[in-house]
């Protein structure tokens, strides 16, 4: 599992804030208050469940009235889940749902997290610097249990169920339990007996067998109390035989010295000689400093120049932003022209031409469209008539064939009337048949002669309008343009006069500002050496911008410089006079040693060293036997004296036993003679009871051996199932721990009460015989390596804050190597306020909480 989002709504002081979490190695820095426990305490929150109202301080209310809770984002098996827990009872209540939004189960969290509660995570998956005193009390028993709950399909089932056992054995007999009917009936059996001797004393025989049982239950009780007395004799002649080499190493130890120095006056010497190294290498390198500064302080030639006309560089400084303003101002200008010039090309194109001529007025324009308007009117109706006159036909002086049909008709009506009012019409009829072709002929030439005196006109009329036009043209210097474009082009012609003007203001702007820009010019000519007469006005002022910055910067160093050296000046005087005190100090404590000098002093030193070691020798004897059993082992001759004495007690115990052995087998013999005598009917029934009731006691005896020992099965076989993970847990912790060392301890062993380790020599350790720092890298090894060996059953995020406070910076730098290791494989979140973090280039997922 790997948390890839956190989102807090209200826990704690945080509100309303979400972080993105590096899914291999995420580091999370602040300083004291900063939130990071706070964080820490609400991922495990969200996991387990919040915290209830028996734990107040855990719970991390919200103080400003905020929404309680949040949620987590994580990826496990390939799966992005939601992890949302809001206030509620049993915990908060929980929401699971999928990327997609589909709401799950609540027991997917279960199957997500296996085995693990919020217990056994903070024993394995979680820690601070408050957790590693716990090496001091860890032990076999302690790291077999929480591999039995992880190592083991099945764990937390199996781990129920031996609960399940022992509670039913619980419920049948405790030891010092009153309510269990195993309890029960043990007290009734007791009871029954004492009753059953009551009814056996009728009997003197019975009596005189009791009184014999009881002499010999006496007799035993005697013979084992000097047992007990000679077996406790043997022990303790046994450990003073263990003990009389120490004893004889004791005495022969030599305490002799001869040095006369104190733990004080080394711890002393020893501090003012580091202080007085830690002085010198302060002169060293402020000195050092002192001559890089006066070294950088140095002007150049450039910075001189600049100092010596700053009042120069300042007036032009001011003008820069006017000119920067007006040289853009150009560039925008020509770029302006060039597009009007185009426009105007574009026109000229267009029409084909060189030049244009100027536009005309609109009471031209007038006039023109009158023109044109009278001149389609004429050609339109010189057009019709045309078109009239080819519609008429042509007519000739022939007689119509009509008019010779009218006659051959009127001349067969005479011939044929008989009536003379029809042969009267016949004969008009004839003449008029003969006389229409010639009124005919007369008509046409009437109308051809109206009809051409009208064309005539119409084409004087038109001659004369476009004699206008063609004068129009030569006084508006339109000649050279077809007469159907005179109109529309006056757009054009207005477009391009217009253009023209306005690129004749743009080019008296143009002269102004390279008139401006020149007068720039003549006032940095006196700084040609340093500032090159660009071409370009634009780079012209850029350069003098950045000339005149970076002399800016170079007089602002050079004051910082000058600032600086006063202060390491002053260093130095005080770091000179707190060395004339350490050393003063050095020697008044030399001179009351009577010695002269730093080589005197590791002379004697070595020797106090020689005389320690001689007597923590001695001391570590004394702690392995007492005074008690000094005196004792000192009664003794030798070692073969005290050989013997412990032969001679060994065959007391034994004759005591054989005796005991003895008197045992009298007592059973008279036990079955007792019963034997028990004849009487109250007897038999107070006997009969007896057994029933030692049946039940047996049946119950057997039902809680049952439980126990199904219980017991069931606890080795789990610890059968993870065995083959402890040496690898312990192998893969040595390997961190010698890394976390440096290679100065090699081997990790765990024995059944307490940790020890092995160094490079080959010598052993306990863990209570290790320096602060180095136990607590032991404890994170043996985490680091549960969790490196278990990430293939339960693969969850180590929750590390501020775990390595004690480890000096060598080991700081080691274990963050492990991590980066481990966090391939498990993800690492570890919470620190050591600043030193935020320089470390080799770790770039850093959330600094100081920025908010």
């Amino acid at each position: 599992m790997k948390i890839r989002q956190i989102q807090i709504d209200g826990f704690g002081k945080w509100q309303g804030q979400s972080f993105e979490i590096n899914p291999k190695l995420q580091v999370i820095y602040g300083q004291n208050e900063a939130g990071k426990t706070t964080l820490s305490r609400f991922i495990t929150s969200v996991l387990f469940g919040f915290a209830n109202g028996h734990q107040q301080y855990q719970q991390y209310l919200p103080k400003n009235g905020a929404a309680y809770g949040g949620q987590l984002m994580i990826d496990s098996d390939n799966q992005t889940y939601h992890l949302k827990r809001t206030k509620g009872k049993n915990g908060g209540t929980l929401e699971i749902t999928d990327d997609e939004g589909t709401v799950l189960p609540s027991s997917q969290l279960e199957s997500i997290l296996g085995p693990i509660d919020q217990d056994l995570y903070s024993a394995i998956f979680s820690f601070s610097q408050l957790d590693l005193n716990a090496i001091f009390s860890l032990n076999r028993e302690d790291l077999l249990t929480h591999l039995q709950r992880v190592g083991a399909v099945g764990s937390s089932q199996w781990l129920a169920l031996i609960k399940e056992h022992d509670k039913i054995a619980d419920e049948i007999y405790k030891p010092k339990g009153r309510k269990p009917e195993l309890n029960i009936r043990l007290k009734e059996y007791e009871q029954l007996d004492a009753q059953v001797q009551q009814a056996a004393g009728q009997y003197d025989h019975y009596q005189d067998l009791l009184t014999r049982m009881a002499k010999l239950g006496q007799e035993l009780q005697d013979e084992r109390r000097q047992l007990d007395q000679d077996q406790n004799r043997l022990e303790h002649l046994q450990e003073l035989s263990q003990l009389m080499p120490v004893f004889t190493r004791l005495n022969e130890a030599d305490l002799k010295t001869t040095v006369v120095i104190t733990n004080d006056d080394v711890t002393q010497v020893q501090q003012l000689q580091a202080d007085l190294a830690e002085i010198t290498a302060q002169q060293v390198q402020v000195q050092q400093q002192l001559n890089t500064v006066a070294q950088d302080g140095q002007l150049n030639r450039k910075q001189q120049f600049y100092f010596d006309h700053i009042n120069k560089f300042d007036e032009i400084k001011q003008s820069l932003p006017r000119l920067s303003l007006q040289i853009e101002q150009q560039a925008n200008q020509n770029q302006q022209i060039d597009t009007w010039t185009h426009a105007q090309q574009q026109i000229l194109t267009h029409y084909n031409v060189d030049r244009l001529p100027q536009a005309v007025t609109s009471q031209q324009i007038t006039v023109l469209e009158q023109l044109f308007t009278k001149q389609q009117a004429l050609k339109s109706e010189l057009e019709s008539e045309k078109q009239q006159r080819l519609l008429t036909p042509n007519t000739n002086n022939k007689t119509p064939w009509w008019s010779w049909g009218i006659a051959l008709v009127a001349v067969i009506l005479i011939m044929m009337a008989s009536n003379l009012f029809l042969k009267l019409l016949a004969g008009v009829i004839l003449l008029g048949g003969l006389a229409a072709p010639f009124w005919l002929r007369q008509s046409k030439k009437t109308n051809n002669d109206q009809n051409k005196m009208i064309l005539d006109e119409l084409q004087d009329k038109l001659a004369t309008v476009e004699q206008q036009l063609k004068r129009f043209g030569i006084e508006n210097q339109l000649s050279q343009f077809d007469q159907n474009q005179w109109l529309a082009m006056q757009g054009d012609l207005r477009r391009f006069n217009d253009l023209e003007q306005q690129i004749n203001q743009l080019n008296a702007t143009q002269v102004q500002i390279a008139n401006q820009i020149a007068d720039f010019r003549k006032k940095l000519a006196f700084a040609h050496d340093w500032i090159p007469n660009e071409e370009q006005a634009s780079s012209l002022v850029k350069h003098v911008e950045q000339f005149i910055e970076e002399q800016q910067i170079a007089k602002d160093s050079w004051q910082s410089q000058q600032q600086q050296t006063e202060i390491l000046t002053h260093q130095l005087q005080q770091i000179n006079q707190r060395q004339m005190v350490k050393e003063n100090q050095k020697m008044t404590i030399y001179k009351q040693l009577n010695i002269n000098n730093d080589a005197d002093f590791k002379t004697t030193y070595h020797q106090f060293l020689q005389a320690t070691a001689e007597h923590e020798k001695v001391t570590a004897l004394t702690s392995q036997i007492s005074v008690e059993q000094r005196n004792e082992l000192a009664k003794f001759t030798d070692a073969d004296d005290l050989a013997n004495q412990l032969n001679d007690v060994r065959q007391t115990v034994a004759v005591t036993k054989q005796l005991i052995d003895d008197k045992f087998r009298q007592q059973t013999s008279t036990q079955l003679e007792i019963e034997q005598l028990a004849k009487s009917g109250t007897l038999t029934s107070l006997r009969q009871k007896q057994a029933n009731l030692q049946t039940t006691i047996n049946q119950l005896v057997f039902e809680w051996l049952s439980e126990k020992m199904t219980s017991a099965w069931i606890n080795k076989a789990l610890q059968l199932a993870s065995a083959d993970r402890f040496p690898q847990i312990i192998a893969q912790a040595n390997n961190f721990f010698a890394t976390l060392t440096q290679q100065h301890y090699v081997k990790i062993n765990i024995g059944e009460e307490v940790i020890s380790v092995v160094d490079n020599t080959g010598q052993l350790f306990e863990v209570g015989e290790l320096s602060q720092g180095t136990a607590e890298q032991l404890y994170v090894a043996l985490r680091f390596g549960f969790a490196a060996v278990m990430s293939d059953t339960v693969n969850l995020p180590l929750l590390i804050d501020d775990g390595f406070v004690s480890f000096d910076n060598l080991r700081k730098e080691a274990v963050f190597e492990i991590l980066t290791s481990i966090s391939q494989h498990n993800q690492v979140i570890y919470f620190t306020a050591d600043d030193r973090i935020l320089n470390d280039t080799a770790i770039d997922t850093v959330i600094n909480l100081d920025k908010g």
